[in-house]
């Protein structure tokens, strides 16, 4: 999906996993239209598409 998107690469990002363990995944930029607004956003690779629990509660 992010290749797909050309999303433009950030650099990595050190996060922790439900499972407590931490790794370096892939950080990204892109924008996206939610809520009649067009919002700039970070994605971090993953193994499916996940969001952030804000943002269903915009």
């Amino acid at each position: 999906m992010i290749e797909s998107l050309e999303l433009h690469r950030l650099g990595r990002e050190q996060v922790t996993l439900a499972s407590g363990k931490t790794r370096l995944m892939g950080k990204y930029e892109s924008t996206l239209g939610f809520g009649g607004a067009i919002h700039s956003v970070e994605v971090i690779e993953a193994g499916e598409p996940l969001i952030g629990m804000s943002l269903r509660w915009e």
